[in-house]
């Protein structure tokens, strides 16, 4: 409710606009073709019936009330005064928020809506965007004030709609989403949102209509005021996240296979299997292209489709560290096999063998690795460029170290035959990640 004072002649005036409710509470006349008369309760009930009527069409009601006074008493300013009658003001949604809404809804977001409107508004907006109402609960800022934070807590999960809510009703409704464990983000712009933006997980200000305050408190603002950029952002972090997971299940496998290989050559009492220059040279190689690569994957199909997860637990389970060693203990077999029947040849061509397998099976896992869910061909090759430069360079420098600096890594150039056969033995790994994938078997 805003009141403003207008001095005009010897008297002053009394302006008040508001929430209907709120206005006819104050008021005890009524202006009717002119004449102020008494306001009736009939007169009361067939405005709230109208005021009713135009919320439910999706409406923001404004009631306006004056009275004329000799002097101004702030105590008794918004006393007695003279309904006037009331506005249906139309601020119709943005056209992107209704795929917004299902986008969230789909993505296992829940959107509430909290906000200072009349309840039937309220309602009406909320059936208009896509909100689920049908069997939740809607309840009003005198409502909330009736029920304790526990009552709140206990039905919190179920309310869809928040009407006529104050500052304190908007930090009490944060508080119990938060106590009930979910990750709460708190849209707002007026000076009255800053204390629910600043307790909730994510505090979001509006840019444009957005006042300091709110900005202030906020932990991200919105430059162009659009729910949709809200659910743009969080499709972005999931593609952030997920290309963070993917080149440590992939390292991890490499250097697993690495690892194995090594302490399988001592465990048998052989030669060592990799020179110390071998080493490092396929940590430049899988460690840094490949590896970069995976960290530039773009969007998966159906990321949005996935219910939302702990950060931290999903990040590395037992079933994906234990896939990870699956992979590494099969890229360690078949390098010991290729250096165990090559062995009684020459040691330089056994290692050049077992050097160049590890090298190709891991970058050749650099491509299975772009998706934990979805195939090789359902990503299609080419949606990843970085990679297939990533896996180009890598082969070419394998080839350069094994035909171009042999002495360098203590290599026996290996022949075209044994070569062809040891790329196409490096598709194993694939293969054995892409039927996993097509078998649907989870890793996380």
């Amino acid at each position: 409710m805003m009141t403003t004072v207008h001095k005009v002649s010897e008297e002053f005036i009394v302006y008040c606009k508001g929430a209907p409710e709120v206005i006819l509470s104050k008021s005890k006349y009524v202006m009717i073709n002119g004449e102020v008369i008494k306001l009736a309760d009939e007169v009361i009930k067939q405005i709230e019936s109208e005021v009713k009527n135009y919320a439910s069409q999706a409406l923001r009601i404004l009631a306006f009330a004056f009275k004329k006074v000799k002097e101004p008493d702030i105590k008794k300013l918004e006393q007695d005064l003279v309904f006037l009658g009331f506005v249906g003001i139309m601020d119709p949604p943005r056209e992107e928020v209704y795929e917004a809404i299902a986008k969230a809804k789909e993505a296992g977001i829940k959107v509430i809506m909290v906000t200072g409107d009349h309840k039937e508004t309220a309602i009406a907006i909320a059936k208009e965007i896509g909100l689920e109402v049908k069997g939740k609960l809607v309840l009003t800022g005198k409502e909330l004030e009736e029920i304790s934070d526990e009552e709140l807590g206990k039905i919190v999960d179920n309310v869809a709609i928040f009407a006529r809510v104050t500052p304190s009703h908007k930090v009490k409704v944060v508080k119990a989403l938060k106590n009930r464990g979910h990750i709460v983000a708190m849209t707002g712009d007026g000076v009255n949102d800053a204390p629910a933006l600043k307790i909730a997980d994510i505090g979001i200000a509006m840019g444009i209509r957005g006042t300091d305050v709110a900005k202030e408190a906020a932990d991200l603002i919105l430059l162009d005021d659009n729910f949709s950029t809200i659910v743009k952002a969080v499709e972005e972090g999931r593609i952030i996240y997920d290309n963070v997971k993917k080149p440590i299940r992939y390292l991890i496998s490499a250097n697993i296979g690495e690892v194995t290989s090594i302490l399988l050559s001592e465990i048998a009492n052989l030669p060592l299997i990799f020179r110390p220059a071998q080493i490092l040279w396929m940590n430049l190689i899988t460690d840094s292209f490949p590896a970069i690569a995976l960290g530039l994957e773009p969007s998966e199909p159906g990321i949005m489709s996935k219910k939302p997860k702990d950060i931290i637990k999903e990040l590395f389970t037992l079933k994906t560290m234990s896939y990870a060693i699956f992979i590494g203990l099969i890229m360690a077999v078949i390098t010991m096999f290729l250096y165990l029947i090559n062995l009684p040849l020459n040691i330089s061509y056994a290692r050049a063998a077992a050097f160049t397998f590890i090298v190709f099976s891991q970058v050749m896992y650099a491509l299975s690795s772009r998706s934990a869910e979805n195939t090789i061909t359902k990503l299609g090759i080419l949606s990843n460029r970085s990679m297939v430069y990533a896996l180009i360079v890598s082969i070419i420098l394998q080839l350069l170290a094994i035909y171009g600096l042999p002495s360098m890594f203590d290599v026996e150039p290996l022949s075209l035959s044994d070569l062809s056969l040891i790329m196409l033995i490096s598709l194993i790994l694939i293969l054995v990640d892409e039927t996993r994938k097509l078998l649907k078997v989870k890793i996380y």
